[in-house]
């Protein structure tokens, strides 16, 4: 955002929610804290995205979550994760 802009409310909820993410050699590790942190889906492509509770457990994904915190461990061989060479 340039210094220009003004942050949206979307960009203020998503900011207050301090997201964080680590890349390991074989998984990331993404933390989000504050009300709506729960809230987070899995985009899909051309269908529409899927809430973390309906991700089967074959795709390889560990989450902890509250109403108000979520940490999630994904591998990167797991569903829906491509992988951008920069």
């Amino acid at each position: 955002m340039s210094p220009t802009q003004v942050a949206s409310p979307k960009d203020s909820s998503w900011k207050s929610m301090s997201p964080s993410l680590q890349c390991g050699s074989g998984q990331l590790k993404f933390r989000a804290v504050g009300p709506g942190a729960s809230q987070f889906a899995v985009e899909q492509g051309n269908a529409p995205p899927m809430p973390l509770s309906q991700v089967p457990s074959t795709c390889g994904y560990s989450m902890q979550r509250n109403s108000h915190a979520l940490v999630m461990l994904v591998p990167y061989d797991g569903c829906n994760m491509v992988q951008e060479v920069m």
